[in-house]
This record gives structure tokens, C-alpha cells and sequence, in this order.
């Protein structure tokens, strides 16, 4: 189900806008670069409408998740810190590393 809230693409990874929805019917534009053409989708689907190739059918853009963190790995535990300084803070005797960590992924990902 389409929502105008959430941010779509198409298989070419065009900027896409959308203006509305009315019966069932999404309206919006791509950009093809050159200039914005005016398409219309199904709401349930996000299918293109009006013999348009299936290249610009919609695809939701999720939201990435980009942080760094520090772990502290320990013989039994790991504990994760926002950065390296709290990390070496809180370590313990028996810390047997530091390991910083880059999360780059779509929300979701991996639920």
C-alpha cells in the first residue's frame, strides 16, 4: 500500500514526488533528469498505470542506519559503547578487546 509519507524510487533510482491519491489512483512525477514527467500508480501495488514501463514502478526507500560504536568483548560479554573513550571508561580487567564497529543498513534490515 502506497503512503504519500514514505519516500519510493523507481528500478532506475529516479527521484520520484508524489502529489495525491484519489480512488485508489497515486499521482505523482518522475525525474528523468532532463525534466519531471507526470505518472500514475496504483495504490495497492505501486504499479505503474497507463502502459508505462514496469521500469517505473514504485519501490520504497527505507531510512539507513548509520552509527559507529565500540565494543568492549570480554570472556563472557560484549558491551557496545557510542564512542571509544566511554568504552575504555568502563572496561574490565578481563577485557580482551576494543572493537569499533561501523553499522551501515536499511532499517529492518535483518529482523
Amino acid at each position: 500500500m502506497i503512503d504519500l509519507e514514505k519516500k519510493y524510487t523507481n528500478k532506475r533510482n529516479d527521484e520520484i514526488k508524489l502529489s495525491h491519491i484519489d480512488r485508489g489512483i497515486v499521482y505523482g512525477w518522475v525525474n528523468l533528469g532532463i525534466d519531471w514527467y507526470s505518472h500514475q500508480w496504483d495504490k495497492k501495488t505501486g504499479k505503474v498505470l497507463l502502459n508505462a514501463p514496469d521500469v517505473n514502478d514504485l519501490i520504497e526507500v527505507k531510512p539507513r542506519i548509520k552509527r559507529t560504536v565500540w565494543m568492549n568483548v570480554n570472556k563472557d560479554n560484549v558491551y557496545r559503547y557510542l564512542n571509544r573513550e566511554d568504552a575504555d571508561c568502563a572496561h574490565f580487567d578481563d577485557r580482551l578487546a576494543c572493537v569499533k564497529v561501523e553499522i551501515d543498513c536499511e532499517e529492518g534490515e535483518g529482523l
